[in-house]
């Protein structure tokens, strides 16, 4: 939704730059200028012409395509840590070393591990599996042959005894790769544990629902981009 508003927010920034200035300009005529434009226009344009913008003009003018192959050279060795960038959310692990916050995630850190702080819950849902029990014990044995799985719970099921609750904690800290490759490897695995046993299994959390957040954040990137980039060029 924030990317999306963002662009809209560029849209209505361009339409009112390409009508609404425009009018107001010519509602206004000469007088948005000051008094010495106004009274000897000619000295002023005179002046204008002398000064570093317009030498710059004529020179672009005067050599285009050699401007625009710079500039482009220019503009793709600034964007190559774009290649690299990783969208996510601030946890307390990115707050300054002297807050409680940070000093508590370092410290929980240092005694249970980095993946402490950011722990998954994993919902077993068996209300269509014929033995939810089984389906949950196997939904914790498929969770173990993960890779950078610290530790699992027991788990805990509801008073109907067909939903249970999973307490996973991962080797990683809650805005590395691992973290993020994790959870797409526990759902990747609920349609095999479907199939098996006819549970379904769900990752939630914070840290998931983090990760979700910036994978959605990082898919309207480029569109985002390419609207901005195009209406500057429409301007």
């Amino acid at each position: 939704m924030a990317p999306t508003a963002a662009a809209a927010t560029v849209v209505v920034a361009v339409l009112i730059a390409l009508t609404f200035l425009p009018a107001l300009l010519g509602f206004a005529g000469r007088r948005v200028f000051g008094r010495k434009a106004r009274r000897n226009p000619v000295s002023v344009r005179e002046a204008a012409e002398e000064r570093a913008g317009a030498r710059w003009a004529r020179f672009v003018l005067r050599h285009p395509t050699a401007v625009l192959l710079t500039g482009a050279v220019v503009l793709a060795v600034i964007a190559i840590p774009l290649a690299s960038i990783q969208m996510a959310l601030p946890d307390d692990g990115h707050l300054p070393t002297g807050t409680t916050q940070r000093r508590a995630y370092d410290l929980l850190t240092a005694g249970f591990g980095a993946g402490f702080n950011g722990p998954l819950l994993v919902t077993v849902d068996g209300s269509r599996a014929p033995d939810p029990r089984g389906a949950a014990a196997d939904s914790v044995r498929a969770i173990w042959a993960l890779p950078d799985v610290a530790s699992v719970s027991t788990p805990s099921f509801n008073a109907g005894g067909n939903t249970a609750m999973i307490k996973l904690v991962p080797k990683a800290g809650p805005n590395d790769t691992a973290t993020h490759d994790l959870v797409a490897a526990i759902r990747r695995s609920s349609d095999r544990l479907e199939s098996a046993t006819g549970a379904e299994l769900l990752v939630t959390g914070r840290t998931a629902l983090n990760i979700d957040i910036s994978q959605r954040l990082r898919a309207a990137l480029i569109p985002y981009l390419a609207v901005v980039v195009g209406l500057a060029f429409c301007c």
